[in-house]
């Protein structure tokens, strides 16, 4: 019975032992995780800043969001529609991300959508 006992007792201080050990290994220096330029040469994150991140999550393809001055941010748009810095706005359709509704707003476009993407992490 004694030998049975000391068996279980090895057994659970082994199984301790190895767990705690698995958990505190850590990955040899030289090995990198895979970037995602690495992965797929063709894909290229995309860097926004957090103006531009939000005015790409207001904005959509049929109802437009505007730019303005910073003096005029917080006037009335049409349709209560969302209102952003002019320069950022004017970044993102250099970009291609935004595009003119010939009415003043700007909608967004697929390439848009892709960068809004990347420019999260996704």
């Amino acid at each position: 019975m004694e030998i049975a006992l000391a068996l279980l007792l090895a057994a659970i201080v082994g199984f301790f032992w190895y767990r705690s050990g698995a958990k505190t290994s850590n990955p040899p220096s030289h090995v990198q995780p895979a970037s995602l330029e690495s992965r797929d040469p063709a894909i290229k994150r995309v860097r926004l800043t957090d103006q531009q991140i939000v005015a790409l999550s207001a904005a959509s393809f049929d109802k437009p969001i505007y730019g303005e001055n910073p003096s005029m941010l917080h006037a009335q748009m049409p349709n209560n529609a969302a209102c952003f810095n002019l320069r950022t706005i004017e970044s993102l359709v250099k970009r291609g991300y935004l595009k003119s509704d010939g009415k003043g707003g700007f909608l967004l476009t697929p390439e848009g959508m892709n960068g809004l993407r990347s420019g999260m992490g996704f």
